[in-house]
């Protein structure tokens, strides 16, 4: 009876409340977006996302009998990768939405909240989000291990692949990196959050301490990947000349920075 209730009021509840914000509409921001435009993109999307899933599952539950767990799992998945699409056209909404609703002041700055969401708020929801998801995918596999088997080499070879691919993760974030804050920089935020992750993935080992095999492939391989990642930030932090190298690798061998985002503001700054 809950979950009926819940799907009956939830809709309902969610339209009142977009109708209540809809007064403040070009009024007030949050995250140097319309408020309207942040509650359809970051509350009411996520509503109506949980809202469809149980729906599909109250009506894949009551069907299981017909259904092969491989239905199953490809009814939901191709659910979710549509709804997914359709949320990218609802935040592309609401960003050009916020645009539109400010250039109406002769003072508004819409190169200034353009990068200000492009380079900051983004990039960070993206970089935070993805080093959770990992790592949660991570431990899970500590209590729900693998059935994989392979030769000796396989596991010298995913360690050896996860060090790189940190390598790489770490380049990347470089590569997102405004670098127009000094303290409250975002390179800061991303070390901070690579070497919590990988602090994590030791304190799970000496609770789980899990087997060096292939079962618990996704636990090594996050664990290594991390161990990269940090390892590079700090000798970047510690070494002047390897920062040198990969400032230099970033602006000069890499053509994908210099596209002049981030050269002009200060993100910060109240425009």
């Amino acid at each position: 009876m809950l979950l009926i209730f819940l799907l009956l009021v939830l809709p309902v509840i969610g339209t009142l409340v977009g109708l209540v914000f809809y007064r403040f509409q070009g009024k007030k921001d949050l995250l140097k977006i319309d408020i309207v435009q942040f509650y359809y993109t970051f509350i009411l999307s996520p509503i109506v996302f949980v809202w469809l899933k149980t729906m599909i599952f109250v009506l894949l539950q009551a069907n299981t009998h017909n259904l092969s767990m491989k239905e199953i799992y490809s009814i939901d998945t191709a659910f979710s990768v549509v709804f997914l699409l359709i949320f990218a056209f609802v935040a592309m909404h609401s960003v050009t939405k916020t645009f539109h609703l400010k250039e109406k002041d002769p003072l508004y700055n819409f190169f200034f909240d353009s990068e200000y969401i492009h380079l900051w708020l983004s990039h960070l929801a993206m970089a935070f989000g993805a080093v959770s998801i990992f790592t949660a995918i991570s431990f899970i596999n500590l209590w729900l291990p693998l059935d994989w088997v392979g030769s000796g080499s396989s596991m010298p070879l995913l360690l050896s692949s996860a060090f790189i691919v940190g390598l790489t993760i770490y380049i990347s974030l470089e590569l997102a990196d405004p670098k127009q804050e000094k303290r409250f920089s975002f390179m800061r935020l991303m070390k901070l959050a690579v070497g919590l992750a990988f602090a994590l993935h030791i304190l799970m080992f000496a609770i789980k301490t899990p087997p060096l095999t292939l079962n618990y492939a996704p636990f090594w391989f996050m664990m290594m990947a991390f161990f990269g990642a940090s390892l590079l930030g700090f000798f970047t932090y510690r070494s002047t000349k390897m920062k040198q190298w990969v400032n230099s690798l970033v602006h000069k061998k890499l053509v994908y920075k210099d596209l002049g985002w981030g050269d002009n503001i200060d993100l910060f700054n109240n425009k």
